[in-house]
């Protein structure tokens, strides 16, 4: 069941950090490993960018290669339940920090 939510700008903490345009640092903060992560341009999901390796409570992963701006992310847990961000940036090199909170906003 796909779950959405309306403006990540309230439920994430974004914060800048040198690093390159098109990018985006995802930091798991949740008890759940994110065993997967997909960027949306538009109305179709891209590949999985983690490639099988989870992302583990307390760790990162930078994704890389997406075009600048604003895009849709979604990320699926090992239950396979899935939380869509809205409006996520990857101008700058940001660091998305994924919370509890925000996945429970997405129940």
């Amino acid at each position: 069941m796909q779950k959405s939510l309306i403006s990540a700008a309230l439920l994430l903490v974004v914060t800048s950090t040198v690093g390159h345009a098109g990018s985006l640092r995802i930091v798991n903060k949740t008890r759940q490993p994110i065993a997967a992560v997909q960027v949306s341009h538009g109305r179709d999901w891209g590949p999985d960018h983690l490639e099988g390796r989870a992302i583990r409570f307390g760790e990162d992963r930078m994704l890389r290669w997406v075009s600048d701006g604003k895009h849709r992310l979604r990320l699926i847990n090992s239950r396979q339940e899935e939380c869509v961000l809205d409006g996520i940036d990857f101008d700058d090199g940001k660091v998305l920090t994924v919370t509890d909170r925000v996945l429970e906003l997405c129940r």
